[in-house]
């Protein structure tokens, strides 16, 4: 999974600015994705209250392409392996 930065913002752990379709790196704690997927969080200026600051993107491996090219995320349990009719 990786992430996307949907609103400019300047990274308070890093000092780093991003810029709206900007990659995040996955290389942070939980708790730092959680409070940038959150829609509010006590850290951040009032103007970037109420709506998430980054999005997860889905990577290609969670991709499935239909017969009629139809492109959708893959189900988690469409990525388990049945083995109750083996």
């Amino acid at each position: 999974m990786s992430y996307q930065v949907r609103k400019n913002f300047i990274d308070t752990d890093t000092g780093i600015f991003y810029q709206k379709e900007d990659e995040y790196p996955t290389e942070v704690e939980d708790t730092r994705l959680r409070s940038l997927l959150a829609k509010t969080s006590k850290m951040r200026h009032e103007s970037l209250q109420g709506e998430p600051l980054i999005e997860e993107v889905p990577s290609d491996g969670d991709l499935e392409v239909s017969e009629d090219g139809q492109v959708s995320e893959k189900l988690e349990s469409d990525n388990k392996k049945d083995t109750s009719q083996e």
